[in-house]
């Protein structure tokens, strides 16, 4: 019997059976079998997609978008498929980004828009600018003004920002709100404009779009395009602005020219001025040559000056071009200002003139010299009296200082320092210069510091001996009381402490005003070769001097653990007085060496006293603490001289610092803080300390506690004391 002449129930029946051994071989063959005519078309085709739809999750449904046919789609919802239930299928996606028009819209007669991943399928549509699949969305009830996220933002949004100008039309025809705000950014225009998207603005604008409308931080459009330097989106809205009406006034403000000066493209600046912007008007206090001239952009400033802006423009006293150029170090720029006859002598709010400013430039010399061809005037003096030579000093220019000197700057002008800086930085042909000049040797600093303690204190030998040859006052002190020579024991210059003590006129028993000498310091820091040096001197200092809070160089030798210069004193001193001697806190040499981070320090002395016969046995009790509160690697307590941990707020061990009214800072650390230890001015207050010094390597954070309760290096009644 023929196939065909079975009873549509018998092959119902014989499809159901091949297609229940679930093999694809025989799905394949009932397909191909289904196309063989429209009687088994019609019995067959539902029972497969019924199958397909059971048990391959109706996967003909992405077959047929994949392939544009329609056709299927169409059987497949006829033989029962449900596509608001193929929730996890990307249909409409597939079919966007393909171009697939003819099955979009069979997709869409048999479901409804809302039940697709529309907004995945628009943004891939639009990435194509596929406008025949924006319409035919749109006439089946996409909404392209209608917010998509949370920020207000619509289809039109993203489709201009995206510079889809066909969609763009399309969705503008289907009435979109060229006007809808993003809640950050704007309009779509503003999208537009951001991206440069030149025909989306024209579109945008020939339908209302308000390039004056503001967006993020305050800035149109337009402002946002000259921002970015979008200089094609910059023009278009421009011309569509001229062509619908808008006033030149309103479509550029003096800001847009603020920050087309700000950008690297001189043709923005062009554009502006083309429509009728003025180049002369300031925004926020800066003017357009003003604003390129800091940013460097040499070839703006160009187009600028063509333009016959105000060279000099200077707001309310603030700084020229020529000034900004100079203090933003861009040497080109600085030239073509100079060149195109920039004021050479104009100073800003603090009397700076451009030759003030020198010292920051690259090209040093090429600058200077034009400055000075134009008129520029090498005495010029601030308001608060710095001149040309010592603003180069004080940046630690000296290459600047010399070429200024090589070309008749005057180092003798009444508030130059230039010879003290110098003398500092140990700058020899400059010192010697300026020397010859006859500038004064005694000028001082705040400080009360003049060149000769300048370079003793830093290590220059040779400025040392030019200032002396010139008969600088060697018996000079600071405001703190220290000479020369303790000022290079503080910095540990040996070869300085003999060429001063050569002179024959340097007191090595001269005190600071905290009482300690050149021995004392170079003691307490450690400095043995400078401790050599001053007792082998024919005249050496006391040892058994004190300081204002009763402590000897033996004692603070004993405190910060110096084993070294304590054996190298001990053949200098009685040994028997500087074990007994007791500083204000009544503590002696032994009991500092038992709390010092050295342990053989404590053991060397009291070896020494055993030796003299003294009773140790008060010190047994001790504690050499295993987490010391003192490190060589910090800052030097002013009262007791240990280096301290450094300070950090909130911590128990915070230090505290004041400033004397001699001048200088003045530290003191925690324990001398607690025990009502005071600096040499009365009735101030203490700040707690923040260290610049990095180094913790001394402090276990853990132990800190610990370590503090049981070190307690005053005694308990002075522990008690108020602070001052």
């Amino acid at each position: 019997m023929k196939l065909l002449a079975l009873p549509p129930e018998v092959i119902v029946l014989i499809t159901s059976y091949m297609l229940w051994e679930n093999s694809a071989q025989n799905e394949r063959d009932l397909a191909r079998l289904a196309n063989t005519c429209h009687q088994l078309h019609r019995v067959v085709n539902p029972i497969l997609y019924r199958h397909n739809r059971t048990f391959s999750g109706s996967s003909a449904l992405l077959w047929a978008v994949e392939r544009d046919i329609p056709e299927v789609v169409a059987n497949a919802c006829d033989a029962g498929t449900d596509l608001e239930r193929c929730y996890g299928m990307p249909l409409l996606l597939c079919a966007a980004g393909k171009g697939h028009v003819r099955v979009i819209r069979e997709l869409l007669q048999r479901c409804r828009l809302r039940f697709f991943d529309t907004k995945t399928a628009v943004t891939v549509a639009l990435e194509n600018d596929l406008a025949e699949v924006i319409q035919v969305l749109v006439d089946n009830g996409l909404d392209p003004s209608k917010p998509i996220d949370s920020m207000l933002k619509t289809y039109l949004h993203q489709a201009s920002e995206l510079g889809a100008v066909k969609s763009v039309a399309v969705m503008l025809k289907a009435g979109a709100n060229v006007s809808a705000r993003h809640h950050i950014d704007g309009t779509p225009l503003y999208f537009a404009a951001i991206k440069g998207k030149v025909e989306v603005i024209k579109l945008l604008m020939e339908h209302g779009a308000d390039a004056g409308c503001l967006g993020v931080e305050d800035y149109s459009p337009l402002a946002e395009a000259v921002r970015r330097n979008q200089p094609l989106a910059v023009e278009a809205i421009l011309q569509s602005s001229t062509n619908t009406g808008m006033s030149k006034s309103k479509a550029i403000p003096a800001s847009l020219f603020y920050a087309a000066a700000a950008s690297s493209s001189p043709t923005l600046i062009k554009l502006l001025l083309q429509h009728g912007a003025n180049p002369n008007i300031a925004s926020d206090g800066r003017f357009p040559l003003t604003v390129a001239a800091e940013y460097g952009n040499m070839e703006m400033v160009k187009v600028l000056l063509e333009c016959g802006v105000d060279i000099d423009a200077q707001y309310e006293g603030e700084d020229t071009p020529l000034h900004v150029a100079m203090k933003g170090n861009h040497p080109e720029t600085i030239m073509v200002l100079i060149e195109a006859g920039a004021n050479v002598s104009s100073a800003d709010r603090s009397g700076l003139q451009p030759l003030h400013m020198v010292p920051q430039c690259d090209k040093s010399a090429e600058i200077i010299d034009a400055l000075l061809a134009k008129g520029a005037d090498l005495s010029a003096v601030s308001n608060d009296g710095l001149t040309i030579l010592q603003s180069s000093a004080e940046v630690r220019n000296f290459d600047v200082v010399r070429l200024l000197l090589e070309r008749g700057a005057n180092p003798n002008l009444s508030s130059d320092r230039t010879l003290l800086l110098a003398s500092r930085d140990g700058q020899e042909w400059i010192v010697e210069h300026l020397l010859n000049c006859g500038c004064d040797l005694e000028m001082t600093d705040n400080d009360g510091c003049t060149p000769l303690l300048a370079a003793a204190q830093f290590g220059s030998l040779k400025v040392v001996r030019m200032l002396l040859i010139k008969g600088a006052n060697i018996k000079a002190t600071n405001k703190s009381g220290c000479e020369s020579a303790l000022l290079a024991a503080i910095g540990s210059h040996a070869d300085i402490i003999r060429e001063l003590l050569g002179t024959g006129n340097v007191d090595l028993d001269q005190q600071d005003l905290d009482g300690r000498t050149a021995l004392f310091y170079a003691v307490m820091l450690g400095h043995q070769s400078v401790v050599e040096a001053l007792l082998t001197h024919h005249s050496p200092p006391a040892l058994n001097t004190t300081d204002r809070y009763g402590t000897t160089p033996f004692i603070m030798a004993a405190r910060n653990g110096h084993l070294a210069l304590i054996e190298y004193l001990l053949p200098f001193v009685n040994q028997w007085d500087v074990l007994h001697d007791r500083d204000n806190w009544g503590q002696d040499a032994l009991y500092w060496a038992a709390l010092c981070k050295n342990p053989q320090v404590k053991n060397r002395l009291e070896s020494c006293a055993r030796d003299l016969g003294m009773d140790t046995r008060s010190y047994v009790g001790t504690p050499i603490h295993p987490h010391a509160l003192f490190t060589s690697q910090t800052c030097y307590c002013d009262v007791c001289g240990r280096c301290t941990i450094h300070g950090v707020r909130g911590r128990s061990q915070q230090c505290h610092h004041c400033v004397c009214a001699a001048g200088g800072q003045f530290l003191i650390c925690s324990s001398c803080s607690r025990a009502g230890a005071k600096c040499r001015d009365a009735g101030h207050i203490w700040d707690l300390y923040e260290c610049e010094n990095g180094d913790m390597s001394a402090y276990d954070s853990d132990s800190e506690s610990a370590s503090e309760s049981e070190e307690e290096p005053y005694d308990s009644d002075g522990a008690d004391r108020e602070q001052n």
